[in-house]
């Protein structure tokens, strides 16, 4: 059984545990030593502002968290683009690899675009990794095209920006 529920600080180690399990096993194949190595050094730490959010989630099965995931209003980043009050923006998925195609990744997505309407999104869009996009596709995202995301000055990712009209 999965049970997802709202985050919160106390979940700071599992859930950074959860990224640290999740992003290098699953990009290593998609991405360059040189752009994954200084990015993983910071996608794979919880971050305290998403845990205190309210709209960050974690998924339990057998009461072990398996996945993490949620979503903020605007975009991300340290040099963030304009967005419209109404669009939310996916944040920190991962499942941890040896939960993937258990259903973890689904229940978090669907609790996230759920939560989002709720709260009176009409939109969520997601920088996807260059190995999740059939996972948001599946959920109903659709690709809007390629995209460099700084997480830091000097540290680029490549990934593929989507969207999904609630």
């Amino acid at each position: 059984m999965i049970a997802v529920r709202v985050a919160t600080p106390d979940d700071t180690d599992a859930v950074t545990a959860v990224l640290q399990a999740s992003y290098p096993a699953l990009m290593r194949p998609a991405y360059p030593p040189a752009m994954l190595e200084p990015a993983l050094a910071l996608m794979t730490r919880a971050n305290p502002a998403l845990l205190a959010s309210g709209t960050f989630f974690v998924a339990e099965e057998d009461g072990t968290i398996a996945g993490c995931g949620g979503w903020t209003p605007g975009r991300p980043g340290p040099d963030p683009k304009p967005s419209d009050a109404s669009n939310g923006h996916v944040r920190q998925f991962a499942v941890r690899p040896e939960n993937l195609r258990r259903g973890v990744g689904r229940a978090l997505i669907a609790h996230t675009i759920d939560d989002a309407r709720a709260a009176g999104m009409t939109r969520l869009s997601c920088y996807s990794s260059l190995v999740a996009v059939e996972f948001y596709a599946s959920a109903g995202f659709a690709v809007i095209g390629p995209e460099t995301v700084m997480l830091m000055p000097g540290v680029p990712i490549d990934a593929i920006a989507m969207e999904l009209v609630l």
